[in-house]
């Protein structure tokens, strides 16, 4: 079995040229993101910024060019900004605060494309509440949870007041909020091991009022990310490569672990068939609903936090490492490139190893970028594109992923640190 684990060679088949493209933003590390109608694209700073710095860039032209960008500095200077919603063109919310911060609950407002930001909400709640994810359906009606504990409030007005909605989850925290419509909903919540308690999914179909629980995991993976694409089909992921799906509005749900098994924490399918994941990290796309899934090739690789889509499916955006990418074109056809002729242009050894790797390839391949991640995607590691002597002497004992991206697609190989 450990010679099994040791030998295993995984290849991704990419495009031969990178269809996800980073693109200047203005804003870094950017925190979350939001598209509002076709072409206005809005950040939210990931960390506090101080007096000075902006909290929230934009551009009117779906980020392109440069200059195109515009920021706004709010009142707030400790605050963190955890989630961002526009619900069209121009009219958005962000949601924020923190514990050791001057304000708890905070809820900003745009009415203008992001222009400018008004507080709706701030202190209002009480000091066990720091607003964390957001889900609006209309400039009115939106939901709001604490992300430290099983609490949910309503708005119908914008933001002005709220109402406590009752969920029985156990005490367990809610980690996603997604409404079809604006009457079905669902919400995730995450496991306590310390309270013997899984991980679920509740489901509403009265804006709210009552919820029901459709899944509970069999063991203590935590869930996290919800979206559907009609009233029938729709997708949760999470921990361990967890992947759920319904087609029948969140009656039943099938569930699979995808491998490399890393956390899940971004989706987005633009249609039935055709949809993205975060992977191994890396941005993956399906063109089968979710059957099986081939990795695309980013300008610079970097770890996927948040994935979305314009509302045509046209042009679509991540956030990976603080830093904004876009493809015009569903991230580009995925490779016919049979994984084992490629693998057989290159050789890796030693494997297991303790304190080097040694690289060779063909004198025909171009080897453009080397980097080495852990099993969860995040890397660790990047390599000059020429080096064949690769030290590792710096990693503990374990099992790694080494990437290398070629002018022929990429490779990933597990690598055994002993």
């Amino acid at each position: 079995m450990k010679f099994f684990i040791y030998c295993l060679i995984v290849c991704l088949p990419l495009t031969a040229d990178a269809q996800w493209i980073q693109i200047s933003q203005g804003l870094y590390p950017a925190g979350t993101m939001s598209v509002g109608g076709e072409t206005n694209i809005f950040l939210s700073a990931s960390e506090a910024t101080g007096s000075t710095n902006p909290n929230i860039a934009y551009s009117h032209s779906a980020g392109e060019p440069s200059n195109s960008w515009h920021y706004f500095k709010t009142e707030y200077e400790y605050e963190f900004f955890y989630e961002m919603d526009f619900v069209n063109d121009s009219v958005g919310f962000l949601s924020g605060g923190g514990w050791f911060s001057p304000h708890r609950d905070l809820l900003l407002r745009t009415t203008n494309a992001g222009v400018s930001w008004e507080t709706m909400t701030r202190d209002t709640l009480g000091s066990g509440y720091i607003f964390d994810d957001l889900e609006f359906i209309s400039s009115d009606s939106g939901f709001v949870s604490s992300g430290y504990g099983p609490e949910l409030v309503r708005t119908t007005n914008g933001g002005s007041s709220w109402s406590s909605i009752t969920i029985d989850t156990g005490f367990n925290y809610i980690a996603d909020i997604h409404f079809v419509n604006s009457n079905l909903g669902f919400v995730t919540v995450r496991s306590n091991s310390n309270l013997g308690t899984q991980s679920k999914i509740y489901r509403t179909t009265d804006f709210g009022d009552t919820w029901k629980k459709v899944f509970e995991h069999s063991n203590f993976y935590n869930l996290a990310d919800i979206y559907f694409i009609n009233e029938s089909v729709g997708y949760v992921i999470g921990e361990n490569g967890s992947f759920l799906k319904t087609t029948d509005g969140g009656t039943t749900w099938t569930v699979q672990f995808l491998w490399p098994y890393n956390s899940l924490n971004a989706i987005w399918f633009v249609n039935e068939k055709e949809g993205f994941l975060n992977l191994g990290g890396i941005i993956q796309k399906t063109i089968d609903g979710g059957l099986s899934w081939n990795a695309q090739m980013m300008s610079t690789p970097n770890i996927v936090s948040k994935i979305q889509f314009t509302p045509s499916g046209r042009i679509g955006y991540l956030l990976a490492g603080g830093l904004l990418y876009k493809t015009i074109n569903g991230g580009g056809a995925t490779t016919s490139i049979k994984s084992a002729s490629l693998k057989d242009k290159f050789k890796i050894y030693p494997n297991p190893t303790t304190n080097q790797i040694n690289l060779y390839c063909e004198i025909d391949l171009q080897i453009k970028a080397i980097w080495l991640t852990d099993i969860s995607g995040r890397i660790l590691k990047t390599f000059k594109a020429g080096e064949q002597i690769l030290d590792v002497s710096d990693l503990l004992p374990g099992f790694y992923f080494l990437n290398i991206q070629s002018n022929e697609g990429n490779v990933s190989e597990i690598i055994a640190i002993i």
